[in-house]
């Protein structure tokens, strides 16, 4: 982490879902903090908690869906699990932003993109109408839309996917947070429309002195942006460590089975003598509600032994603030984790 107080730290969150066979936890009590100009990336497979941690964060899950049942949001001292709706509503949209994993669906297919965002600036700075149009224009522009000004009277379907993208990026912005949360950003563009809008966030965190909690599944994007990845499997954190060090030497099972399922660009995959099949992570993730009383990893894990089955994984900690939560994770062990699973997969 950077130097300073964390923006946001996050102390045991547990968030549950009301279903018809009782209460669901999809997340189960992790830590996480994101620090002063920091990029913290969030990552692991589909339905591990990553969102519902984001929307825990902001309190974006509906009453009669879910809650958070424990734990501390500190923002900024604040904690915002606690906090009225009346003063959450000055942070959320202002202080904290939010980009949405589908612009499509997160725009009002009813309102002009400038209206949108105008009406964002108006309601959080106080400007009036000509000033929040202008700001919209500029906003705009910073996100590099072509044509600003024509673009403020159009609507989210006249434009195209990596164009709603950059509106849900003004957006975010426009009433200069301190924290931006993105939450698949690139999930729904193509490579080469990803890396402008990765490069885009990245140079707009500079400008505006802005911290980043990215969620995400792709280990690729994590690699290039991110100063510190927290790995979630199941609800629970597993693993994290600063970017350099969880690629270089990754100590959780489920980590390394992560990394090792990224396709080798390099690798022969058209059926010749060297081609290899993609690795994958065998069996699959317990479905939600499922009680687990050890380690939730355990089932798919190469090494797993009974006190896995049996106990929750304590956390082991590092000098460089990596932490890890496995039984066979002591650094003495890291060669046999390896072997290990590179045997398996």
């Amino acid at each position: 982490m950077t130097g300073g107080d964390p923006i946001l730290d996050i102390r045991g969150l547990a968030t549950e879902f009301h279903t018809s066979r009782g209460p669901v936890r999809a997340v189960d009590g992790i830590d996480l903090s994101v620090g002063p100009g920091e990029t913290v990336a969030l990552v692991g497979e589909s339905g591990c908690g990553k969102t519902t941690t984001a929307f825990s964060v902001l309190r974006l899950i509906p009453r009669h869906r879910g809650r958070v049942v424990a734990g501390e949001i500190r923002f900024d001292r604040l904690d915002l699990a606690t906090l009225d709706e009346r003063s959450l509503r000055r942070i959320r949209g202002n202080r904290i932003a939010m980009i949405f994993q589908d612009p499509a669906s997160a725009l009002n297919p009813l309102m002009t993109v400038g209206a949108q965002i105008a009406e964002a600036v108006r309601l959080h700075r106080g400007l009036g109408r000509a000033a929040a149009r202008a700001e919209t224009e500029a906003l705009l522009r910073a996100v590099r839309i072509p044509e600003p000004r024509r673009r403020l009277d159009e609507f989210p379907h006249q434009l195209s996917g990596g164009m709603r993208q950059r509106v849900m990026i003004a957006l975010a912005l426009s009433c200069r947070p301190r924290l931006l949360i993105a939450d698949e950003p690139t999930t729904a563009l193509d490579v080469t429309v990803q890396a402008q809008i990765l490069a885009l966030i990245e140079e707009l965190k500079q400008e505006f002195g802005m911290s980043v909690l990215l969620i995400t599944h792709d280990l690729a994007v994590v690699a290039e942006v991110a100063d510190r990845v927290a790995v979630m499997y199941a609800g629970r954190k597993v693993e994290e460590a600063p970017v350099s060090r969880l690629f270089a030497a990754p100590r959780h099972p489920y980590t390394r089975a992560l990394l090792a399922s990224i396709p080798d660009p390099d690798a022969d995959t058209g059926g010749g003598a060297a081609a290899q099949p993609l690795p994958e992570i065998p069996g699959r993730v317990q479905p939600a509600g499922s009680r687990i009383e050890g380690c939730a990893f355990a089932e798919r894990c190469a090494i797993a032994a009974d006190i896995c089955r049996q106990a929750a994984p304590p956390e082991a900690l590092s000098g460089d603030g990596a932490a890890v939560f496995c039984h066979h994770a002591a650094p003495e062990d890291a060669g046999q984790i390896a072997a290990a699973v590179e045997g398996r997969l």
